[in-house]
């Protein structure tokens, strides 16, 4: 973790159950696959999504730029599939010898994201978010942070950030303490 790269949560899922914790890494549909997002939308401003390096990656990938429309479909459908495995674990803890009290959804970048939307817009039964360089949009974070019984929130934001996750985690800071909401960021 200390080279610099950016490290897959499938790893960070090996370390933390190497100290007992109980981890599912959850797979999700990508903006690359231009997934259908379903009728449950979470994003108030498709068109004003933020953009960063996704028509960076998506070059690498050999594909072309996106559209607002299409990283928003991306990050709802995303939003959906984590939600849903969320679900998933949380109905079946028994079978997995998981306490459905103590699941935290979290995730890398858009995982982090994704798992922000899951929970706090698509009410996935977890009982804390850790967003490692995940964020909210603006426009969602006073419909979808509503009041202090939420999930609390663990949020870190590394020193080079992408921009967008800079300038939105204060914003999502300022709604958690209007609204009593725990929220730690680091």
């Amino acid at each position: 973790f200390e080279d610099g790269r950016n490290t897959p949560i499938a790893e960070y899922c090996r370390l933390l159950a190497g100290r007992g914790f109980v981890c599912f890494s959850l797979g999700y549909r990508l903006t690359s696959e231009d997934p259908d997002p379903g009728p449950n939308r979470v994003l108030i401003d498709p068109e004003g999504v933020s953009r960063s390096r996704v028509d960076h990656v998506r070059k690498l990938l050999g594909l072309g730029p996106a559209t607002n429309r299409m990283i928003a479909d991306g990050m709802e459908a995303a939003a959906v599939d984590v939600a849903t495995g969320v679900r998933f674990v949380h109905d079946n803890a028994a079978r997995f010898g998981v306490d459905s009290d103590r699941i935290t959804a979290g995730g890398f970048s858009a995982g982090g994201t994704s798992a922000l939307y899951a929970v706090l817009g698509h009410g996935a039964p977890a009982n804390g978010i850790i967003a490692l360089s995940g964020r909210m949009e603006a426009p969602d974070i006073p419909r979808h942070m509503r009041d202090g019984s939420q999930p609390p929130i663990l949020q870190f934001v590394a020193e080079n950030d992408l921009e967008h996750v800079a300038r939105l985690t204060p914003i999502m800071q300022a709604r958690s303490a209007e609204i009593g909401l725990r929220h730690r960021v680091f």
